[in-house]
């Protein structure tokens, strides 16, 4: 896992130890210890974290971000203005898979084309 990622993900958004830990029903100290490398979650606090952060886990457990990827700082802004990026985010990212499963399915039609010539 990629503690510093962790950390930065909480900052970014003007978290502290505690609340974080709160909402994925663990302790203070124990969240600390995913922060510092002392301890790993579980698979289950894993998506806990993944989900309350609006992350994948391959993000998570990944040392190297995504192209393109990178922290928002939303320290500073005010909760409006929070609102309205993660729900923008959250768009974008429901866009990327429709463009996935578009693709996944022109690829499930080219497959099977041969079988069935209507579906070309």
């Amino acid at each position: 896992m990629n503690y510093d990622k962790l950390k930065k993900l909480r900052e970014s958004r003007d978290l502290l130890q505690k609340e974080v830990a709160s909402e994925i029903g663990v302790s203070r100290e124990c969240y600390s210890n995913y922060e510092n490398g002392k301890n790993e979650p579980d698979y289950q606090i894993l998506k806990k974290i993944a989900t309350y952060f609006n992350v994948s886990i391959d993000f998570l457990l990944d040392a190297s971000p995504p192209v393109g990827e990178e922290f928002i700082d939303l320290r500073g802004l005010s909760e409006e203005s929070r609102e309205i990026l993660l729900s923008q985010r959250k768009a974008i990212e429901k866009l990327e898979q429709a463009k996935l499963d578009n693709e996944n399915l022109k690829k499930t039609l080219k497959k099977y084309a041969p079988y069935a010539p209507e579906l070309t």
